[in-house]
């Protein structure tokens, strides 16, 4: 459908990878590997080099979120999926309510689901039949059918990656009750409510542009006493790489309960440095500002428009772009991909097979430049089709 096109050169991006994850990884970040090569690659995640780097890693992650002293700050291998069986595993008493708005949320759920020793039930976020309401009012009509109180654990996905669904809020929870988010796709961008969030986990290779393998999460003391009193009761059996009590007997020490992947932590940090010097509140509104310039695009197009047709759902970091059912999407993202133009832009697998359309990382990595260009590269080659 495209092969014929000849792009102007001054419509290709500088940089191709606009994918939800992997991120783009910046090249100076891969440069600053090569000087910490012989002091901290390849060397013990029990000795000091690793345990100060470690330190101080924390430390910036404790002041760029703001956190209170006495949070832990854990890491681990396995990437976030691991999580949807370690919190219900270790962190739910007897029964766990989910959000489920996607691909993502459902996984963690049906994960939940599987898990012996507690009960678990969802409710469904039909971001196609949203009404043109607040999360707010959202939550309020839910809770009126389910109470959320009956659950020891609510589960909340605050972006979720398959459609880029957003949630702007989570309701606060009750007592001895304790709140988990997802937060692969917003954490360092979208704000937290720590005084209402117990478990706030992500990965590392989407907003904080390091590559996959690695989780990290941030607990509150509820939930680190919940964790014990779970993990005395010997009824319940839980492998020792899924206990929680291993990582935190190993983030007090500034070590990690296995031999961790040092590069990811590295990449992890020089973005969070980034970051930390832009400032938290920065951060999101240049987000803002290319997710603005994105949707605008897309509802003004006559061949697209956003996937998420209530705007106080769409995603801030991660936008779904619908195309006209006469252009498909994936022979736009296969053309792109083979004249290595654009990479990282086709929809989620599960969902690419009932809708048409592309995802765009709107991460901090992303130029907004190249977004323009990409923008103005999809513009010239629905034109020239």
């Amino acid at each position: 459908m495209f092969e014929k096109i000849v792009v102007p050169k001054e419509l290709i991006p500088s940089d191709p990878r606009f994918g939800a994850g992997p991120s783009l990884i910046p090249s100076e970040h891969i440069n600053i590997l090569l000087k910490k090569n012989r002091d901290l690659l390849g060397t013990s995640h029990r000795q000091l080099p690793f345990k100060n780097f470690v330190r101080e890693l924390y430390e910036d992650i404790r002041t760029y979120f703001n956190l209170p002293t006495d949070y832990k700050i854990l890491f681990g291998n396995g990437g976030a999926t691991l999580l949807f069986n370690m919190i219900p595993l270790g962190l739910v008493k007897e029964k766990s309510l989910h959000f489920v708005c996607g691909a993502f949320s459902e996984r963690w759920y049906k994960y939940s689901l599987e898990t012996p020793y507690i009960t678990t039930k969802k409710i469904d976020i039909e971001y196609d039949k949203m009404p043109n309401i607040s999360d707010i009012k959202l939550f309020d009509e839910m809770n009126e059918k389910e109470k959320f109180a009956n659950a020891d654990l609510l589960a909340f996905t605050q972006l979720e990656t398959s459609i880029g669904f957003e949630l702007k809020s989570i309701p606060a929870k009750t007592n001895n009750q304790l709140i988990a988010i997802d937060a692969t796709s917003s954490a360092g961008v979208l704000p937290c409510d720590f005084n209402n969030t117990d478990i706030h986990f992500w990965s590392l290779q989407k907003i904080f542009s390091s590559d996959g393998g690695t989780w990290m999460s941030i607990l509150s003391p509820p939930a680190v006493e919940r964790i014990n009193q779970i993990e005395t009761d010997k009824k319940r059996f839980i492998p020792h790489f899924m206990r929680w009590s291993e990582y935190i007997n190993n983030n007090d020490k500034f070590e990690s309960f296995n031999t961790p992947s040092i590069i990811n932590l590295v990449l992890f940090h020089e973005q969070l440095k980034k970051l930390k010097a832009i400032g938290a509140q920065r951060v999101l509104a240049e987000t803002v500002e290319k997710a603005n310039y994105l949707y605008d695009w897309a509802q003004n197009h006559k061949h697209l428009s956003p996937l998420i047709e209530n705007e106080f759902f769409r995603a801030q970091t991660v936008a779904t772009i619908k195309i006209d059912s006469k252009i498909p999407a994936d022979e736009l993202t296969k053309y792109l991909r083979e004249k290595n133009l654009v990479y990282g832009i086709g929809g989620y697998r599960s969902v690419a097979k009932k809708i048409n359309h592309i995802r765009i990382a709107l991460f901090p990595s992303i130029n907004f430049e190249d977004l323009k260009r990409l923008t103005k590269l999809i513009d010239f080659l629905l034109d020239n089709v």
